[in-house]
């Protein structure tokens, strides 16, 4: 698909905006010690607006005064680009609204942006993802063409290569990004499933199935290379499925549910109550853990209240 110069333009403000927003956010985190990238890369991100803005000149100010003065005949400037955006917005039919957009798992929770959502809502990975992302589209629109436009801002696509190089240096030092990376193409598969999908709407499966985030990425390998390499039944889907959920699905109306349902479709549900019994033995382990914790930081507080130390 063919783009103009000012499709180019708006695609490049509207992306740099929305990165600004990203680097500030990151900027506002405790990530530094964690990721020594990430301060490079919040430096980069602050050099994105002049190194698109200071190609451009106004020699006619004078004559016929700014883009702001007069009415506006093309997109090619941030002041156009933002009045018609809200315009183009007021003219769009909302597809929710038009009921187009029924509930998508796959969107928002299970998909590599909402599995590192997980790991906070202001995940260092997470922003870092959306910013390489965000750089995609900035390289489409600087690229699309060997031309005059792209020479005129060979700085700034000198500098969205230099925020790829960096995220690619974060993203090699964390196992988290592979982790997501993989889980999205295990549930994508396993969504495609009509069985598996019914009972896992049913039942809120996409909040369960994020403990995946906690799994290594080794083990999460192996569910990966064997849903990709074996043409897997519903019933082994369904075992899989309850093996990532883990301590998250221990509910006996859970699986008395789950079972009825597998009745119904003639599922097998040997593996579901295999599985099962591991899951309220991980949630109980955990459930110990915590009251012990609990117990352990109120004991500290009673003593450093006496003593002025912890144990």
């Amino acid at each position: 698909m063919g783009l103009s110069n000012e499709e180019r333009f708006e695609r490049i403000a509207w992306g740099i905006m929305r990165m600004s927003r990203l680097g500030r956010q990151l900027s506002k985190l405790d990530a530094y010690d964690q990721h020594g990238d990430i301060e490079h890369l919040v430096g980069l991100i602050d050099n994105l607006w002049p190194a698109f803005l200071n190609s451009k000149s106004n020699g006619t100010y004078w004559i016929i005064g700014g883009d702001s003065d007069n009415q506006i005949t093309s997109t090619d400037s941030l002041w156009a680009s933002a009045v018609t955006y809200h315009c183009e917005e007021a003219c769009r039919e909302d597809p929710w609204e038009a009921g187009e957009l029924p509930f998508n798992p796959l969107r928002g929770f299970l998909d590599i942006e909402g599995l590192l959502n997980n790991l906070g809502h202001d995940s260092c990975l997470r922003l870092v993802f959306l910013i390489q992302r965000e750089t995609e589209n900035l390289v489409y629109a600087l690229r699309r063409y060997d031309d005059e436009f792209l020479t005129s801002l060979s700085d700034l696509s000198n500098l969205v290569s230099r925020v790829q190089g960096t995220c690619f240096a974060i993203f090699g030092n964390s196992s988290e990004i592979s982790v997501a990376y993989l889980a999205n193409e295990i549930f994508t598969l396993m969504y495609r499933n009509e069985v598996f999908k019914e009972i896992a709407l049913q039942q809120h499966w996409h909040h369960n199935l994020s403990r995946i985030m906690e799994v290594s990425v080794e083990d999460v390998m192996k569910w990966h290379k064997r849903i990709y390499t074996k043409r897997l039944s519903t019933a082994s889907l369904i075992v899989m499925a309850l093996q990532i959920m883990g301590r998250n699905y221990h509910y006996d109306h859970q699986l008395q549910e789950l079972c009825d349902y597998l009745d119904k479709h003639d599922v097998s549900t040997v593996g579901v109550k295999r599985v099962f019994p591991r899951n309220v033995r991980a949630h109980d382990k955990r459930e110990k853990e915590s009251r012990e914790c609990y117990r352990k930081d109120k004991d500290d507080g009673h003593l450093f209240a006496i003593h002025g130390f912890f144990e």
